[in-house]
């Protein structure tokens, strides 16, 4: 129990920073600073939610992202356009992440929906692996 409030914690903190950070980009602050030991790194912050239908850039870094990870995207199609194998996609992502996404809404099964609790992950991921869009 402890162990998914602290999950909750951390994504809707996450969640909050992704905002601030796109706020604060959108209006022009500068909020980057690279050390020069440090690559630089171009990492694109999920900030809407995506679903069937949805054809945005998002949709394509969401395509990218998930095509670095085979067992979860096999078909690694990078189109923009996110249809049923990208919500597919998603739902693997979803279930392999459920403890995180699903679990704390009462969800067992991915939904294909990427919300704010999905685009934490994605975002968390982004990060962690360094990934340039």
């Amino acid at each position: 129990m402890k162990n998914t409030i602290a999950s909750t914690i951390t994504l809707n903190l996450i969640a909050i920073c992704t905002i601030l950070f796109v706020t604060m980009w959108y209006v022009g602050i500068n909020v980057t600073s690279v050390k020069a030991e440090e690559k630089p790194t171009h990492l694109l912050v999920f900030t809407r939610d995506l679903k069937i239908g949805s054809q945005n850039p998002q949709v394509m870094f969401l395509q990218k992202l998930l095509a670095a990870q085979p067992l979860i995207y096999p078909e690694g199609a990078v189109t923009g356009y996110f249809g049923p194998r990208t919500r597919a996609a998603v739902m693997r992502l979803q279930e392999r992440y459920a403890d995180q996404i699903l679990f704390p809404i009462g969800l067992s099964k991915g939904t294909g929906f990427v919300g704010s609790l999905t685009r934490a992950i994605l975002n968390q991921l982004a990060i962690e692996t360094g990934f340039q869009f």
